[in-house]
Protein backbone atom coordinates (compact mmCIF):
# COMPACT_ATOMS: atom_id res chain seq x y z
CA UNK A 1 0.00 0.00 0.00
CA UNK A 2 1.20 3.30 -1.09
CA UNK A 3 0.57 6.94 -0.17
CA UNK A 4 1.69 8.81 2.68
CA UNK A 5 0.02 9.10 6.27
CA UNK A 6 1.09 12.77 6.93
CA UNK A 7 2.80 14.67 3.96
CA UNK A 8 5.43 17.28 4.54
CA UNK A 9 3.48 20.19 5.83
CA UNK A 10 1.31 17.88 8.17
CA UNK A 11 4.28 16.43 9.86
CA UNK A 12 5.53 19.74 10.74
CA UNK A 13 2.22 20.88 12.23
CA UNK A 14 2.53 17.36 14.20
CA UNK A 15 5.83 18.23 15.39
CA UNK A 16 5.12 21.60 16.70
CA UNK A 17 2.31 20.30 18.77
CA UNK A 18 5.37 18.90 21.03
CA UNK A 19 6.31 22.71 21.72
CA UNK A 20 10.08 21.62 20.17
CA UNK A 21 12.75 24.28 20.09
CA UNK A 22 13.76 23.33 16.83
CA UNK A 23 12.66 21.38 14.15
CA UNK A 24 16.17 20.58 10.92
CA UNK A 25 14.69 19.91 7.89
CA UNK A 26 17.46 17.60 6.11
CA UNK A 27 17.33 17.38 2.22
CA UNK A 28 17.68 13.59 1.05
CA UNK A 29 19.34 13.54 -2.44
CA UNK A 30 21.17 11.04 -3.87
CA UNK A 31 24.28 12.45 -2.36
CA UNK A 32 22.94 12.45 0.72
CA UNK A 33 22.38 8.92 0.67
CA UNK A 34 25.90 7.80 0.19
CA UNK A 35 26.56 8.77 3.69
CA UNK A 36 28.19 6.23 5.69
CA UNK A 37 26.60 5.41 9.25
CA UNK A 38 29.98 6.56 10.74
CA UNK A 39 30.29 10.11 8.88
CA UNK A 40 26.17 10.84 9.29
CA UNK A 41 26.70 9.98 13.11
CA UNK A 42 30.51 12.10 13.17
CA UNK A 43 29.75 14.90 10.60
CA UNK A 44 26.03 15.72 10.70
CA UNK A 45 24.87 14.35 14.62
CA UNK A 46 28.15 15.16 16.44
CA UNK A 47 29.83 18.14 14.53
CA UNK A 48 27.12 19.88 12.82
CA UNK A 49 24.43 18.90 16.13
CA UNK A 50 26.64 18.88 19.05
CA UNK A 51 23.99 16.62 20.01
CA UNK A 52 23.76 15.25 24.03
CA UNK A 53 21.39 12.83 23.80
CA UNK A 54 19.62 10.98 20.99
CA UNK A 55 15.72 9.34 20.94
CA UNK A 56 15.12 6.32 18.10
CA UNK A 57 13.32 3.85 17.64
CA UNK A 58 13.56 0.05 18.33
CA UNK A 59 13.69 -0.53 14.28
CA UNK A 60 16.23 2.61 13.70
CA UNK A 61 18.78 2.54 11.01
CA UNK A 62 20.79 4.77 9.50
CA UNK A 63 23.77 5.50 6.69
CA UNK A 64 23.83 4.16 3.52
CA UNK A 65 21.52 1.28 2.45
CA UNK A 66 20.48 1.76 5.87
CA UNK A 67 23.25 -0.19 6.95
CA UNK A 68 23.83 1.54 10.47
CA UNK A 69 21.75 -0.49 13.43
CA UNK A 70 21.08 -0.10 16.41
CA UNK A 71 24.02 -2.06 18.24
CA UNK A 72 27.03 0.16 15.90
CA UNK A 73 24.59 3.63 17.30
CA UNK A 74 24.85 2.35 20.97
CA UNK A 75 28.46 2.01 20.27
CA UNK A 76 29.48 5.14 18.74
CA UNK A 77 26.98 7.11 21.44
CA UNK A 78 29.01 5.37 24.24
CA UNK A 79 32.39 6.30 22.71
CA UNK A 80 31.40 10.32 22.26
CA UNK A 81 29.65 10.42 25.34
CA UNK A 82 25.71 10.57 24.06
CA UNK A 83 23.06 9.71 25.70
CA UNK A 84 20.91 7.09 23.91
CA UNK A 85 17.04 6.08 24.58
CA UNK A 86 16.16 3.47 22.24
CA UNK A 87 11.56 3.54 22.73
CA UNK A 88 10.74 0.09 22.60
CA UNK A 89 7.46 -0.87 20.11
CA UNK A 90 4.51 0.64 20.89
CA UNK A 91 1.65 -1.89 20.80
CA UNK A 92 -2.30 -1.22 20.67
CA UNK A 93 -4.62 -3.91 20.87
CA UNK A 94 -1.61 -6.56 20.49
CA UNK A 95 -0.67 -4.72 17.85
CA UNK A 96 2.59 -3.35 16.87
CA UNK A 97 1.67 0.34 15.56
CA UNK A 98 3.36 0.82 12.16
CA UNK A 99 2.95 3.13 9.29
CA UNK A 100 2.63 -0.04 6.85
CA UNK A 101 -0.61 -1.33 9.35
CA UNK A 102 -2.19 2.05 9.81
CA UNK A 103 -2.07 2.35 5.86
CA UNK A 104 -3.91 -1.35 5.50
CA UNK A 105 -6.41 -0.45 7.66
CA UNK A 106 -7.15 2.59 6.52
CA UNK A 107 -7.58 1.15 2.59
CA UNK A 108 -9.68 -1.86 4.05
CA UNK A 109 -11.75 0.95 5.44
CA UNK A 110 -11.19 0.47 9.45
CA UNK A 111 -11.24 3.77 9.93
CA UNK A 112 -11.77 3.96 13.73
CA UNK A 113 -8.62 1.38 14.62
CA UNK A 114 -6.85 2.80 12.26
CA UNK A 115 -7.16 6.52 14.40
CA UNK A 116 -7.08 4.40 17.58
CA UNK A 117 -3.36 3.30 16.39
CA UNK A 118 -2.64 7.19 15.46
CA UNK A 119 -3.43 8.35 18.50
CA UNK A 120 -5.22 11.48 16.25
CA UNK A 121 -8.19 11.65 13.67
CA UNK A 122 -6.91 10.57 10.23
CA UNK A 123 -7.28 13.29 7.97
CA UNK A 124 -7.45 15.47 4.59
CA UNK A 125 -6.36 18.76 3.52
CA UNK A 126 -6.42 20.84 0.73
CA UNK A 127 -7.99 23.85 -1.36
CA UNK A 128 -11.27 23.75 -2.59
CA UNK A 129 -11.69 23.94 -6.35
CA UNK A 130 -14.15 24.40 -8.90
CA UNK A 131 -15.73 21.14 -10.06
CA UNK A 132 -18.37 20.32 -12.33
CA UNK A 133 -20.89 21.25 -10.36
CA UNK A 134 -23.26 18.26 -10.37
CA UNK A 135 -23.88 18.19 -6.16
CA UNK A 136 -25.03 21.42 -6.86
CA UNK A 137 -27.37 20.26 -9.55
CA UNK A 138 -28.88 18.02 -7.25
CA UNK A 139 -29.33 19.81 -4.08
CA UNK A 140 -25.72 18.92 -2.49
CA UNK A 141 -23.35 20.95 -3.27
CA UNK A 142 -19.88 19.63 -2.14
CA UNK A 143 -16.57 20.79 -1.92
CA UNK A 144 -14.37 19.70 -4.30
CA UNK A 145 -10.85 19.35 -2.10
CA UNK A 146 -7.30 19.36 -3.98
CA UNK A 147 -4.86 17.31 -1.77
CA UNK A 148 -1.62 16.37 -2.03
CA UNK A 149 -1.02 13.77 -4.62
CA UNK A 150 1.38 11.54 -2.09
CA UNK A 151 -1.05 11.83 0.43
CA UNK A 152 -3.08 8.19 1.07
CA UNK A 153 -6.70 8.28 0.68
CA UNK A 154 -8.51 5.71 1.43
CA UNK A 155 -11.78 5.17 -1.39
CA UNK A 156 -15.32 5.14 -0.42
CA UNK A 157 -17.68 7.34 1.78
CA UNK A 158 -16.54 8.36 5.14
CA UNK A 159 -18.10 10.05 8.21
CA UNK A 160 -16.22 12.93 9.58
CA UNK A 161 -15.74 16.57 10.73
CA UNK A 162 -14.40 19.17 8.99
CA UNK A 163 -12.41 22.18 10.28
CA UNK A 164 -13.00 25.41 8.28
CA UNK A 165 -11.54 28.80 8.98
CA UNK A 166 -11.54 27.92 12.76
CA UNK A 167 -14.71 26.33 12.71
CA UNK A 168 -15.89 22.80 12.79
CA UNK A 169 -18.59 21.41 10.54
CA UNK A 170 -20.37 17.63 10.53
CA UNK A 171 -19.44 16.45 7.30
CA UNK A 172 -19.05 13.32 4.84
CA UNK A 173 -16.09 12.34 2.47
CA UNK A 174 -16.65 10.68 -1.07
CA UNK A 175 -13.53 9.99 -2.01
CA UNK A 176 -13.52 7.68 -5.49
CA UNK A 177 -13.46 7.57 -9.37
CA UNK A 178 -16.96 9.10 -9.87
CA UNK A 179 -18.36 5.89 -11.62
CA UNK A 180 -22.03 7.26 -12.07
CA UNK A 181 -20.42 9.37 -13.96
CA UNK A 182 -18.49 7.66 -17.55
CA UNK A 183 -16.78 11.26 -18.56
CA UNK A 184 -15.06 11.61 -14.83
CA UNK A 185 -11.79 9.64 -15.81
CA UNK A 186 -9.42 11.93 -15.25
CA UNK A 187 -8.62 10.09 -11.56
CA UNK A 188 -8.99 9.89 -7.64
CA UNK A 189 -11.75 12.77 -6.93
CA UNK A 190 -12.14 14.29 -3.24
CA UNK A 191 -15.73 15.63 -2.54
CA UNK A 192 -16.70 16.88 0.86
CA UNK A 193 -20.39 18.23 1.36
CA UNK A 194 -20.71 20.28 4.99
CA UNK A 195 -23.93 19.54 6.72
CA UNK A 196 -26.02 22.53 7.22
CA UNK A 197 -23.75 25.16 5.51
CA UNK A 198 -24.23 26.94 2.76
CA UNK A 199 -21.55 29.70 2.20
CA UNK A 200 -19.36 29.84 -1.09
CA UNK A 201 -16.04 28.35 0.32
CA UNK A 202 -14.11 28.52 -3.36
CA UNK A 203 -10.35 28.67 -2.51
CA UNK A 204 -10.33 28.28 1.20
CA UNK A 205 -8.02 25.29 2.67
CA UNK A 206 -10.52 22.77 3.89
CA UNK A 207 -9.67 19.95 6.91
CA UNK A 208 -11.67 17.13 7.03
CA UNK A 209 -10.98 14.55 10.08
CA UNK A 210 -12.20 10.61 9.84
CA UNK A 211 -14.50 8.96 12.02
CA UNK A 212 -16.02 5.92 9.64
CA UNK A 213 -16.71 4.12 6.62
CA UNK A 214 -20.18 4.48 5.83
CA UNK A 215 -20.20 2.36 2.37
CA UNK A 216 -18.17 1.95 -1.03
CA UNK A 217 -18.77 4.04 -3.71
CA UNK A 218 -21.16 2.43 -6.38
CA UNK A 219 -22.59 3.27 -9.70
CA UNK A 220 -26.14 4.87 -9.88
CA UNK A 221 -28.35 4.51 -12.78
CA UNK A 222 -29.22 8.14 -12.91
CA UNK A 223 -28.85 11.00 -10.84
CA UNK A 224 -31.68 10.56 -8.84
CA UNK A 225 -30.43 7.34 -7.73
CA UNK A 226 -27.35 9.51 -6.90
CA UNK A 227 -29.82 12.08 -5.06
CA UNK A 228 -31.47 9.51 -3.22
CA UNK A 229 -28.19 7.66 -1.41
CA UNK A 230 -26.59 10.97 -0.67
CA UNK A 231 -29.62 12.12 1.23
CA UNK A 232 -29.44 8.60 3.22
CA UNK A 233 -25.77 9.13 3.52
CA UNK A 234 -26.44 12.50 4.94
CA UNK A 235 -29.39 11.39 7.35
CA UNK A 236 -26.95 8.30 8.49
CA UNK A 237 -24.15 10.75 9.23
CA UNK A 238 -26.63 13.14 11.39
CA UNK A 239 -27.70 9.99 13.25
CA UNK A 240 -24.42 9.17 14.38
CA UNK A 241 -24.08 12.53 15.41
CA UNK A 242 -27.38 12.77 17.16
CA UNK A 243 -26.27 9.73 19.24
Amino acid sequence: VSGLLSIFEERLELLKNFSLDKIEIIHFDKNFSKISPENFFYDILIKKFNIGKMVVGYDFAFGKNRSGNISLLMSLCRKNKVELDVVEPIKVDNKIVSSSFIRELLIEGEIKKANKMLGRFYSLEGNIIKGKGIGTKIGFPTANVEVDKNKLLPIGIFSGFVLLENSVYKAVAYIGFNPTFIRDKKGLTTEVYLIDFSKNIYGKNIKFFFLKKIRDEKKFKDMSQLKNQIERDVEYVKKIYYN
